[in-house]
């Protein structure tokens, strides 16, 4: 079976797009027809590449998510449960991932090896968890579990982007007041400036004026060339990497990312035990949500040490860059049992410390900024006042 592609108008008489699956193209239009769909064109729909779909693809996977975990919670086949969501996403483009997640699950496959495919919505981890339900038994489980981190990260994630959002502004507006007193306020001022003596302040800034504007094209394309530039070598991973370690140096900096990673880790790692997978494949998979190479180095070692038949907490013991709390918590864990209930208990605790940091980063960055930028134009206005109070005296 494959899927069609159709323009159609509505009963409003407007001209609208929508999908069915059908043998041929025939057969589309007669299911079309059977439906008193009046439609204009029809023709087999062409499958999005994954990079088109992974655009907007979080919220997507995590709808995905939640409603298949309540329609298998509600006793439907996993096959029936993929057909009713095809038919949900009939009008959108994720229509034809799901008819290819239908077509495995009818040939007998295994819905995991579906996921397989499409590694940039459905991670490791999620695929991971996936393939251990589905040996288990529990995929109504596992889905509502999978649906609820997805859920929390994506939280976290917009906590962070709000947060860095009013910063962004304020030093974008800053920007476009500096560009607008150099370009065109002091230029129009500096006759009044002329033949007379003035502050070596005011000096220094009238020449840089007067070389923005004489040099306006070179400075605009050295600054986007230097944008572009720092933005090419920051996506390089050794960049990368000495940027986040010189993040560690800083002290708020450093609290907020290791409560992040720890958040992050206990409840991967949690979720990945719980589902049935077994500590040491479950410790391989969280590992790719550290994103940091000195959390990456430790949880390197531990793994090894786990091989040797070494405890989690032994190992974590004594590294500054782990918090105390984590490794007595995930040791109570391994005595009692309940590793995956615990680390929970600590992704929660992480999750609110995080909440609460990121709002004390924010109560100390914005006075800072203003402090800053504050300094930067009032220097600019001051010099430029400082003459004009001058001649006032004069005359």
């Amino acid at each position: 079976m494959a899927l069609f592609e159709y323009a159609h108008i509505t009963v409003e008489g407007r001209k609208q797009r929508g999908f069915i699956d059908a043998d041929n193209l025939e057969n589309a239009k007669d299911k079309l027809r059977r439906q008193g769909v009046l439609y204009l064109t029809v023709r087999l729909y062409k499958k999005l590449s994954e990079k088109a779909l992974f655009r907007g693809s979080k919220l997507f996977v995590i709808h995905f998510t939640r409603e298949l975990a309540q329609l298998l919670q509600s006793g439907l086949p996993l096959y029936e449960t993929l057909v009713t969501l095809r038919e949900k996403y009939q009008k959108k483009k994720e229509a034809a991932l799901i008819l290819d997640f239908c077509e495995y699950v009818k040939e007998g496959k295994y819905l995991s090896e579906a996921l397989k495919k499409y590694p940039k919505l459905f991670d490791s981890i999620y695929v991971a968890m996936v393939q251990s339900a589905e040996t288990s038994g529990t995929l109504d489980v596992v889905f509502f579990e999978l649906s609820t981190i997805l859920e929390k990260n994506l939280a976290i994630e917009r906590e962070i982007k709000k947060a860095l959002i009013y910063p962004a502004a304020l030093l974008s507006f800053a920007f476009f007041l500096l560009m607008g007193l150099f370009f065109y306020l002091i230029p129009s001022m500096k006759d009044l400036f002329e033949d007379r003596p003035i502050h070596p302040l005011t000096q220094s800034i009238i020449r840089i004026s007067n070389w923005l504007t004489t040099h306006a094209l070179l400075f605009f394309i050295t600054l986007f060339s230097t944008v572009i530039l720092a933005w090419q070598i920051f996506r390089r991973a050794k960049f990368k990497n000495a940027f986040k370690n010189f993040l560690l140096k800083i002290p708020i900096c450093k609290k907020i990312i290791t409560e992040s990673v720890v958040m992050r880790f206990s409840r991967t790692f949690a979720l990945l035990l719980k589902s049935g997978i077994v500590a040491l494949e479950a410790l391989r998979l969280s590992k790719k949500v550290l994103n940091f190479p000195r959390f990456e180095r430790v949880f390197d070692r531990i793994e090894a040490e786990l091989l040797e038949g070494k405890a989690m907490s032994e190992g974590l013991r004594g590294e500054s860059i782990i918090p105390p709390l984590f490794t007595r918590m995930l040791a109570t864990g391994e005595k009692t049992g309940s590793q995956g209930e615990m680390l929970m208990h600590v992704a929660k605790m992480y999750e609110d410390n995080l909440n609460r940091s990121i709002a004390q980063f924010l109560q100390f960055l914005q006075p800072m900024l203003l402090v800053i930028l504050a300094i930067i134009i009032g220097t600019i206005v001051l010099s430029i006042l400082l003459p004009l109070t001058d001649v006032s005296t004069l005359s």
